[in-house]
């Protein structure tokens, strides 16, 4: 069978078979009688949100009628660990702020941060700051 031949009968087989796939999509998408346009009067629209302080959707916001929600903060990473060697020691809520809590007894605390001569902890529950004077490393 010469090849001339044998190309146009594996084109024609190949349009015949898309022809039929064509055909048997085409024939779901076409709409009933009953399916065919018809006006009728559009659904009352739901009311709308009109908080100023609530974002609008698709920029950057959040929807309408949903509380933003708080960002979300990284965790805080323990920097090291030192002794609280010469209890009692207050842990201030910033440097040289108010006393949340005091040590009062010689333990093993973690550190977080530090600004100047004041270290972050966290031994008090929530973070709090002590005095490098009061740390043996």
């Amino acid at each position: 069978m010469p090849k001339a031949l044998l190309w146009s009968l594996i084109s024609g087989g190949v349009c015949l078979v898309l022809g039929i796939l064509i055909v048997l999509v085409w024939g779901q998408r076409r709409p009933t009688a009953d399916q065919r346009l018809t006006f009728s009067p559009s659904p009352t629209p739901s009311p709308v949100v009109t908080d100023p302080t609530v974002p609008v959707a698709g920029r950057g916001g959040v929807v309408a009628g949903v509380p933003p929600q708080p960002p979300v903060q990284p965790p805080i990473t323990r920097a090291g660990v030192a002794l609280v060697f010469d209890p009692p020691s207050n842990v201030r809520a910033f440097p040289n702020g108010q006393i949340i809590c005091a040590v009062r007894e010689k333990m093993m605390i973690n550190l977080y941060e530090r600004q100047g001569s004041w270290h972050q902890t966290d031994v008090c529950g929530p973070m709090g700051w002590i005095h490098v004077s009061q740390l043996q490393f």
